[in-house]
C-alpha cells in the first residue's frame, strides 16, 4: 500500500509541474541566446561589440561565437566620421547569422556625442531574462544600482532602452536611482 500511495504522489506532482519548468533542451537553448548586440563603429575603423573592442577583420567570427537567435536585436552606433560602409558590412553579417532585418538599428551621432558614450553617457539596457547590459556589457539586474554609482564620478547622463517583455521591478528601481544620482535620463 505504501509504495503504491508514495508512487502515486510522485506521479501527482510530477504531472501538476508547469510545463515551462521541466527540462526542455528548446527552454535552455533560447534562454542562453543573446537579447541585444551593441556594436561602436569609430572614426578609427575599430568596433566595439558588446563592450569589447575588436577589428573589423575580427567582427565576422565574434558574431559567430555569440549565441544569436531570431529574437536578437542589434544596435549600431556610429561617429560622424566613421566610413558609413561598415554599417552596410555590418548588417550583412548580421543578416548572415540569422538576425531578422527589421531587428538591426543605425544611428550615427556627431563625434562628440559618441565620445561621450560609455564614459560621460552610459547607456543602459533593461532586458528580458533579468539581465541588463551597460554600456555592452551584461550584468544582472540586481548590480544596476552598483554601476550605476560606479560611473557617478564620470557620467552625468542614462540613455535607456527597455526590452518589451522587462519586468517592472527592475525599471523602476534603475530609474529612481538615476534620478536620485543626479543623472539625466534620456528614453532611447
Amino acid at each position: 500500500m505504501t509504495k503504491t500511495y508514495l508512487f502515486l504522489c510522485i506521479t501527482i506532482i510530477l504531472g501538476c509541474q508547469d510545463s515551462k519548468s521541466k527540462l526542455d533542451p528548446t527552454n535552455i537553448e533560447s534562454s542562453r541566446r543573446t537579447e541585444l548586440i551593441n556594436i561602436m563603429v569609430f572614426q578609427d575603423g575599430q568596433f566595439q561589440v558588446n563592450g569589447q573592442k575588436i577589428t573589423e577583420s575580427s567582427l565576422e567570427s565574434h558574431l559567430g561565437n555569440l549565441p544569436i537567435g531570431e529574437n536578437t536585436k542589434a544596435r549600431i552606433y556610429l561617429d560622424e566620421n566613421a566610413w558609413f560602409g561598415s554599417v552596410s558590412n555590418i548588417t550583412s553579417m548580421l543578416l548572415k547569422h540569422e538576425i531578422n532585418g527589421t531587428n538591426i538599428s543605425s544611428k550615427v551621432y556627431d563625434s562628440e556625442t559618441f565620445s561621450k558614450l560609455g564614459k560621460e553617457i552610459l547607456v543602459v539596457d533593461i532586458l528580458n531574462n533579468n539581465s541588463a547590459q551597460v554600456n555592452g556589457n551584461y550584468i544582472h539586474t540586481s548590480d544596476l544600482i552598483l554601476a550605476l554609482n560606479s560611473y557617478k564620478e564620470t557620467a552625468t547622463q542614462v540613455w535607456f532602452s527597455i526590452s518589451e517583455k522587462a519586468t517592472v521591478g527592475p525599471v523602476f528601481d534603475i530609474q529612481t536611482n538615476a534620478y536620485h544620482l543626479g543623472y539625466d535620463l534620456t528614453f532611447l
